[in-house]
């Protein structure tokens, strides 16, 4: 990861996450808000895998904090192209949940992804396949006012 690319993302996520969470919504060009919660995810997991037809990764951010905050996400293809962002709102102690395919309108890719949350942030993350369901890494910096959290593979198809 270049330091160039992590304050890009910085610089221009912090004058989107910077408000309040009931201030203006980021602008469209910053990808969809997500609000699939604990249920979605449960349902996800819960499927047998033999009903799974293709390779899913779910980011899961929990908010360990007493405050709702914003996270916003770009990923990026095999090649470090900007591939897609998407966003969500955590509420205070809660969880949310995005899929690869948030980023890529539903078209396979395989990359990482890198957010940022304005609030502090425990990351983790599945990969649902035919085959069953394992953990995928990721690494979390903390920041003054905000969290880097960087998925260095993440996956749809």
């Amino acid at each position: 990861m270049t330091s160039v690319r992590v304050f890009a993302l910085l610089v221009g996520s912090c004058l989107l996450l910077a408000a309040p969470a009931g201030a203006e919504d980021p602008a469209p060009n910053e990808g969809p808000e997500v609000v699939r919660g604990g249920s979605e995810l449960q349902a996800l997991a819960a499927m047998p895998s033999a009903q799974r037809t293709g390779v899913e990764t779910a980011l899961i951010f929990t908010n360990v904090g007493g405050s709702e905050f914003r996270v916003l996400c770009a990923a990026y293809d095999a090649e470090g192209s900007p591939l897609g962002h998407a966003w969500t709102r955590i509420p205070a102690r809660g969880m949310r949940v995005l899929l690869a395919s948030d980023f890529s309108a539903g078209a396979d890719f395989a990359g990482p992804v890198e957010c940022l949350a304005l609030g502090r942030v425990v990351p983790s993350g599945l990969l649902l396949t035919p085959s069953g369901i394992s953990a995928v890494g990721s690494e979390r910096y903390h920041g003054v006012h905000a969290d880097f959290v960087r998925f260095p593979l993440a996956a749809s198809h």
